[in-house]
C-alpha cells in the first residue's frame, strides 16, 4: 500500500526551497540518514526529535510495520514542517518509508523486485536538482533471486540518471567476503558504475546490513551512529548541492551574498534599527523577525549575480570547420531565396550536402573516440549505444526505426568484422584451425 502524508507546517518557520538559496560561497549540503527503525509506531518519540537534533531533511526508514491504520500515530513522528511517504506491507513487519522537509519534493513508487519489498523514489528541489534511487527492504532468508531482479529492474535507470542511490536494510552480510549474495551485488552494481558508499558496520553485531551505493561523487558518509532504541545503527550522509541559480529576464545569474566585508558589529547595529518585533501571533513574530534579519543582511552582506546571458548547447562534436561550412551554407541559402537564381541553388544545394557530409564524419569520430575511451565500461558502452540508435530519430523524425536500426548497424560492421577478422586470425595462429580430431 502507498500512502503519503502531506506537511504540516508555521507559515514562517517552515523549511523551503529559499532556505536553500541562501547559501555562502562554500554552497550548501542536503543531510540524510538511513535506518532500521523496527516499528515507526513504537518508536515515533524517538524518530521526532531525531528529526529536530539532527536537523535531517530526508529519513530513509525500513521495517516501519505500518498499515492503513497507522497514520494518527504517524503524524506523531512528525516534527512542524515535516512530511511522510510509504509502502506498508499491510500486514506482518516490513515496510519501507522516506520522512522529508517542506520544501523538497519526494515520490516513492512500489518497484517490482522479487525476494523483497523496494520503492523507487524521487527526490527533487525547487532548484531543479534531482536525484532519484531505490529503497529496499530484503527479509532474512535465501537470495538467489534477488540480485537479478534488482539488475533487471535498475539497468535502465541506471542508463538514464545521473544521480542513483541504491540503500536499504538487505540483510546480506556486505563487509564479508565470503558471502555470495554480497560480493554478486556489489559485482552487479558496479558494472554500471554504482558502487558501495558505506564501509562501516550498521549492527549491533558488527555487520554491514544497511548499504548505499550511488554512481557519483558528490555524497559524503558519515560514521554509523548506535541508537539505544533499534539494534540497527542511524548512517547519516549528505548530499553536496550546487550553487543556486536565478532566472533573471533573458539573462542567468549566480546568486549569493557578499560576505568579505560582513562584521558583526554592523549586522547588530543594522538589526537594532529594525526595532523589535511585533505583534503577539506566533506567526506574526516569526514574520516580523524574518523580515528583520533579512534586511540586516541586506546591509551588511548584500546579494550579488554574476551575470551570464543563456546560450544553447552546441553539440559535442561541433567544431570550428563546420561552424564555418555553416556560415557559408547560411550565406549561399539567403542569396538563393533572395535572387531565386537557378545557379545559386545549385551552389546552396551543394553547400548544404558537404555539410551534412562533415557532420556524418564528426559524429562518427566523435563517438568512435568515446567508444575506445569506454572500451572497459558496460555501462558507459550501453548509453553510447543508446545514444546512437536515438540520435537518427531525435534528428528527423520522419525516418523509419527499420531504417535507424540499419543505420546502426552499418556504423558497427566495420568494427564487427575486424573483430572476426582478429578473432579467425587468432584461432588459425593457435593451430585449431585445422579439420576435426583424426
Amino acid at each position: 500500500m502507498n500512502v503519503e502524508v502531506e506537511p504540516w507546517q508555521c507559515s514562517y518557520c517552515a523549511f523551503g526551497a529559499e532556505t536553500l538559496a541562501e547559501t555562502t560561497e562554500g554552497g550548501n549540503a542536503l543531510r540524510l540518514a538511513l535506518i532500521n527503525c523496527r516499528s515507526l509506531r513504537k518508536h515515533r518519540y524517538e524518530i521526532f526529535d531525531l528529526l529536530l537534533e539532527d536537523q535531517t531533511d530526508v529519513l530513509f526508514l525500513t521495517e516501519t510495520w505500518l498499515d492503513i491504520d497507522s497514520t494518527p500515530e504517524i503524524l506523531e513522528a512528525l516534527p512542524n514542517g515535516y512530511g511522510i511517504v510509504r509502502i506498508d506491507r499491510g500486514a506482518g513487519r516490513g515496510g519501507i518509508a522516506i520522512i522529508y522537509k517542506h520544501g523538497i519534493n519526494c515520490s516513492l513508487v512500489p518497484a517490482n523486485i522479487t525476494d523483497g519489498e523496494a520503492g523507487l523514489f524521487t527526490i527533487s528541489l525547487a532548484t531543479n536538482y534531482v536525484v532519484k534511487g531505490l529503497l529496499i527492504y530484503r527479509p532474512p532468508g535465501p537470495h538467489l533471486h534477488f540480485t537479478p531482479s534488482l539488475i533487471d529492474y535498475f539497468i535502465q535507470p541506471a542508463i538514464r540518471f545521473e544521480k542513483l542511490l541504491v540503500l536499504g536494510d538487505m540483510n546480506l552480510h556486505l563487509d564479508d567476503a565470503l558471502s555470495s549474495g554480497a560480493q554478486e551485488l556489489c559485482q552487479e552494481l558496479e558494472v554500471l558504475q554504482i558502487i558501495l558508499k558505506s564501509e562501516l558496520p550498521t549492527h549491533k553485531l558488527g555487520h554491514l546490513l544497511d548499504p548505499i551505493f550511488a554512481n557519483w561523487d558528490a555524497l559524503g558518509i558519515e560514521p554509523p551512529l548506535p541508537v539505544l532504541w533499534s539494534d540497527h545503527f542511524l548512517t547519516p550522509f549528505w548530499i553536496k548541492l550546487p550553487i543556486v541559480k536565478t532566472q533573471e529576464g533573458d539573462k542567468a545569474g549566480i546568486k549569493r551574498r557578499k560576505w568579505a566585508g560582513f562584521s558583526q558589529g554592523a549586522f547588530d547595529l543594522a538589526l537594532l534599527r529594525e526595532g523589535p518585533p511585533s505583534g503577539l501571533d506566533v506567526n506574526e513574530v516569526c514574520k516580523s523577525l524574518k523580515r528583520r534579519i533579512t534586511a540586516a543582511l541586506d546591509c551588511t552582506a548584500p546579494w550579488s549575480s554574476k551575470v551570464s546571458t543563456n546560450r544553447r548547447k552546441t553539440a559535442p562534436w561541433f567544431s570550428e570547420e563546420l561552424r564555418c561550412a555553416k556560415t557559408i551554407c547560411k550565406q549561399l541559402e539567403r542569396r538563393w531565396r533572395k535572387a531565386f537564381s537557378v545557379h545559386l541553388k545549385a551552389d546552396y544545394k551543394l553547400s548544404f550536402t558537404h555539410y551534412h557530409s562533415l557532420i556524418r564524419k564528426a559524429k562518427a569520430a566523435y563517438f568512435n573516440e568515446r567508444i575506445q575511451t569506454a572500451e572497459n565500461s558496460t555501462k558507459e558502452m550501453l548509453k553510447i549505444f543508446t545514444e546512437i540508435s536515438s540520435l537518427a530519430s531525435a534528428a528527423a523524425p520522419y525516418i523509419s526505426s527499420e531504417e535507424s536500426c540499419n543505420r546502426v548497424a552499418e556504423y558497427f560492421a566495420d568494427k564487427v568484422l575486424l573483430f572476426l577478422s582478429q578473432f579467425s586470425s587468432r584461432w588459425e595462429k593457435s593451430g585449431n584451425g585445422g579439420s576435426g580430431c583424426g
